[in-house]
């Protein structure tokens, strides 16, 4: 029986021969020019075999290096409005958490606690409270019983949908005021790409800017929506400052443009995901909903 006595022994036939000695990549067998590959770059330090103490070791290194990028990250968008999207465009990205997944896991976070709460979500609410003081929600109870469900669980199931559509919806939407952007800032002759790291750095700091605003909820509605924009706005005024370096008197200008467009995105955004969350809700597919009404015509 044949005994493999070397590990080159364990490649296919046409793997590409590891280079002898220590200065070989051991995951794709290139010649190592300093401690990364230049090929695939693997880490060559980390590409060992380590005892537990030096595994453990890496592990925590791995860990606490994650960590403080997130925090690094964090800080610079939070405390220096724009200065994360100008540190990305100049090419300065590994220390940083990439713009998609701090959008991702932000928008997660949000919907998270808004679900935890408040369970009925804040249009549930509101449609209740419409439907009451026009005296008709004895009548929309009954609808909803005709689908077993109480008017608790049809919030609950209605937030939930909701929350759901409207992250959805938003995030397909932001390409579209990304060319908001572009068309304001046409003459700059920017990547188009370059306006979604910014378009996506600012949402990321509104979400965050909700969450800090949620506790005034309970109080008022309204109160929760003011103190999120007075948050958030200003933000966006000096981020939009910083990156695109523009007088201020065009800043200003193309701020109050970018607000407009950014609220009616925000507002279709919001209406489809509560006419999907509304019908849904009840069990009512759009394709059900057409082939009835067609139906009915």
């Amino acid at each position: 029986m044949q005994t493999l006595t070397d590990a080159s022994d364990l490649l296919p036939v046409d793997a590409p021969k590891p280079v002898e000695g220590p200065q070989a990549c051991r995951n794709c067998a290139a010649a190592l020019v300093g401690p990364y590959c230049h090929d695939c770059g693997e880490d060559a330090a980390q590409n060992q075999l380590l005892p537990l103490r030096g595994f453990l070791a890496q592990t925590w290194d791995e860990f606490v290096g994650v960590d403080s990028r997130l925090f690094r990250t964090l800080r610079l968008l939070i405390t220096k409005p724009g200065a994360l999207t100008v540190a990305y465009l100049d090419g300065h990205r590994q220390r940083y958490v990439r713009p998609l997944r701090l959008y991702l896991v932000t928008s997660a976070l949000f919907f998270i606690v808004i679900a935890w709460v408040q369970p009925y979500g804040f249009d549930a609410v509101n449609i209740f409270d419409q439907l009451e003081t026009q005296g008709k929600l004895a009548d929309f109870e009954k609808v909803v019983a005709q689908q077993n469900l109480t008017l608790e669980q049809y919030g609950e199931r209605f937030s939930r949908l909701f929350n759901n559509a409207f992250s959805i919806a938003m995030f397909f939407a932001l390409p579209g005021v990304a060319v908001l952007l572009t068309l304001l800032y046409l003459s700059q002759g920017r990547l188009f790409h370059g306006h979604v790291v910014f378009v996506l750095n600012y949402v990321t700091f509104s979400f965050l800017a909700n969450l800090v605003a949620l506790p005034f909820e309970s109080l008022h509605q309204w109160l929760y929506v003011a103190i999120a924009m007075a948050i958030s706005y200003p933000y966006l005024l000096l981020a939009m400052k910083r990156v695109y370096k523009e007088r201020w008197e065009q800043t200003l200008w193309k701020f109050g443009m970018f607000v407009v467009g950014y609220f009616i995105v925000n507002f279709i955004c919001i209406f489809v995901a509560m006419f999907y969350a509304l019908l849904a809700a009840m069990g009512i597919t759009l394709s059900g909903l057409v082939m009835k009404l067609l139906g009915a015509a």
